[in-house]
Order: C-alpha cells, then structure tokens, then sequence
C-alpha cells in the first residue's frame, strides 16, 4: 500500500481523513506517520474521528501536532 500512496499523492501534500471510528484514529495515524506524514491534528466528536495529515513542504512549515477536541 505504501508504493500506491507514493504515486497517488504529491511528495507536498495536506491529507485529510474523516469519517473513522474513533477508536481507529490511532491506528490509521500511526499507518500514515510510517509513510512519511506528519500528523498535525486529530478530532474525536460522538464516537467518529478525523486526522489532518501533511507531507513534505506543508510537513515542514506546518505547526506542531495538535490532539484535541
């Protein structure tokens, strides 16, 4: 799955994710921070949880990661 991410997204990219349980935000962070994204928020509301995910420039210009909500 990583190779396919490599040639489906920009090397500098914003990637945002929604609709996921909860309890799956973890998981699905940790999935994407070893193919070389940068977490840079995550919300939880009423079980259903989001992530903000960056790469490359955005990754560096970016402020530090932020949980919460």
């Amino acid at each position: 799955f990583y190779s396919q991410l490599e040639t489906r997204l920009a090397d500098n990219c914003l990637l945002l994710l929604s609709g996921m349980k909860a309890d799956e935000v973890r998981t699905v962070r940790d999935f994407y921070e070893k193919a070389g994204f940068s977490g840079l928020n995550e919300r939880v509301k009423n079980s259903w949880g989001a992530l903000c995910l960056a790469r490359g420039v955005f990754r560096a210009e970016s402020p530090a990661p932020r949980a919460g909500y």
